[in-house]
């Protein structure tokens, strides 16, 4: 009996030796999975904390009524933990200076942005995502780490007045509800994806229009309608021509004294002058509305992600019993062009390629002893009158 009880003891113990090893080497394995803590600041405010194994994609979003024109700041983070793997300021490309080869930190600048230079990538007026960060954890870590974002500079533009929203870290007056905007960041766990699209942003003068998914062809035309008839006009159309290929860029009612360049990179820039009635047999009549720019465009091949296109009218002029009205003048709409800039805020967009067969309409010159007195489109039918007509025909002799 005595045997049979330290033989159980002895299976017990042997028993217990071969499982415990088990269960401990389980145990460790489960706190041994890297998983860090990470707190997300913006100036020092704490905004969240989230707990993550593998990646995390930081997004600090800004809504500003006004243009942004200069920035400053530095994201700094627990390299020990954390590797920086991409850092972003998608919506500022313009003079933007990023330093990510920095200890525990990234800087950003830019500077001089305005509706000029920078094709509305500083407007965020509908918002949107002003900094992106992606981290991925660092092998076999495990606590907590910080991410702070430190906006040390934010100024603003409008009328050529500069306003500052954030001035030497401290946040003004104007600043507050901006500042506020980026209170609430998005955070995602996921390893960020190339853009599968390629998505299209129409502008007019740095206001977003309208976003189109290309995958071959975009042909975009801002329409105008004006009462009065349009003298003089300047611009410039911008586009990214690593993703973007310009096959065509047309102003079809504008055919006198019309000077395009195309050989620039990544815009177009148009000047008309002097156009009226008598020298553009109406062709600057866009009091029925039409077609002032179009442009056509191929998407480059394997281009993905976002890109904008924006038409910046600079000037603007129309003709009235011999006076000049401004519509727009300096990049500035006025009073009398309010109606006619707003015209132009409904783009027509297509994404089949254009054809020569596809065009609708009949173009017909007139002519009097071969001068061109007008051109005119024509769907149906057609009348010439003259005042004075006299024709000879040559007999035709009769068998």
């Amino acid at each position: 009996m005595k045997k049979t009880f330290n033989c159980c003891v002895c299976l017990l113990l042997a028993f217990i030796l071969c499982v415990f090893p088990v269960i401990s080497a389980s145990a460790a394995e489960n706190t041994s999975q890297d998983s860090v803590k990470v707190s997300t600041y913006l100036n020092d405010v704490l905004l969240n904390e989230t707990e993550t194994d593998n990646y995390l994609v930081l997004s600090y979003k800004l809504t500003a009524p006004l243009m942004i024109e200069d920035g400053q700041g530095t994201l700094t983070y627990d390299s020990s933990k954390l590797k920086l793997v991409s850092f972003k300021l998608p919506k500022i490309t313009s003079s933007l200076t990023i330093n990510k080869n920095l200890e525990n930190s990234a800087k950003f600048n830019f500077t001089g942005v305005d509706s000029e230079t920078n094709s509305g990538k500083s407007n965020f007026k509908n918002g949107g995502v002003f900094v992106q960060a992606e981290f991925e954890v660092v092998q076999g870590t495990t606590g907590s780490a910080e991410v702070n974002l430190q906006i040390e500079e934010l100024d603003a533009l409008e009328n050529n007045k500069e306003t500052e929203y954030i001035s030497n870290n401290t946040i003004t007056a104007e600043g507050t509800a901006v500042f506020n905007s980026m209170l609430t960041p998005t955070i995602s766990l996921e390893k960020q994806n190339d853009e599968k699209d390629l998505k299209v942003s129409a502008l007019l003068n740095n206001n977003r229009l309208i976003d189109t998914v290309v995958t071959d062809t975009l042909i975009i035309s801002y329409n105008l309608t004006a009462p009065l008839m349009i003298e003089d006009g300047q611009g410039t159309l911008s586009y990214d021509s690593s993703k973007l290929k310009l096959v065509s860029f047309k102003m079809p009612k504008i055919t006198s004294s019309l000077t395009i360049n195309k050989s620039l990179d990544n815009q177009v820039k148009f000047n008309f002058t002097g156009v009226d009635s008598e020298t553009n047999s109406g062709k600057s009549n866009f009091k029925n509305g039409g077609v002032f720019v179009e442009a056509e465009f191929e998407a480059v091949q394997g281009a993905k992600g976002l890109t904008d296109i924006n038409l910046q009218v600079e000037e603007l002029d129309a003709l009235e019993n011999g006076k000049e009205v401004e519509y727009i003048s300096h990049n500035s709409v006025t009073s009398d062009g309010k109606s006619v800039f707003e015209s132009m805020l409904s783009p027509t967009v297509s994404l089949e390629k254009q054809t020569e067969d596809s065009a609708k309409e009949l173009t017909v010159s007139t002519l009097l002893n071969s001068r061109i007195l007008n051109k005119t489109e024509v769907e149906d039918t057609i009348s010439v009158s003259l005042r004075t007509l006299k024709v000879h025909f040559p007999m035709i002799p009769q068998n």
